[in-house]
């Protein structure tokens, strides 16, 4: 059974955290944001209203601007000296680039878990899973 925070890092369905919100892996560049329109273990609707992802935005800000200013604050404490603009620049930008699609996707995945109204539903899991032990 995954745990609520295991189930948004993993990007699974907030009701029975068990079938997967995208359908393809983050390092698909070309596919990346495409989501199932429902979950394929419970049949959850993951669009709860049109634009429900447009929230996503302002989280993928704020773990983006957490990003930055771990990655200058670790620049800072490690380097001995203050380094050149170029060096700052370029070691607090390319973590951002670099884990864009990660991000962008666990901000989805954050969005639908808190703001999306969808309860975690254990009974629902626990009869799946007998129907799937009976059908073997």
């Amino acid at each position: 059974m995954l745990n609520y925070w295991k189930a948004i890092f993993q990007k699974k369905c907030p009701r029975c955290r068990k079938g997967d919100i995208f359908k393809y892996r983050g390092y698909q560049l070309s596919h990346y944001l495409n989501m199932y329109d429902r979950c394929s273990y419970c049949g959850q609707n993951f669009m709860p209203e049109p634009g429900f992802y447009i929230g996503a935005i302002y989280i993928a800000y704020a773990l983006n601007v957490a990003l930055v200013i771990s990655s200058f604050t670790a620049l800072m404490i490690l380097t001995p000296k203050r380094p050149e603009l170029w060096i700052i620049l370029t070691t607090t930008i390319t973590p951002v680039v670099l884990l864009f699609p990660f991000v962008t996707r666990l901000a989805r995945s954050m969005m639908l878990h808190f703001f999306g109204g969808i309860q975690f539903d254990d009974e629902l899991t626990t009869q799946k899973e007998n129907q799937e032990e009976i059908n073997k």
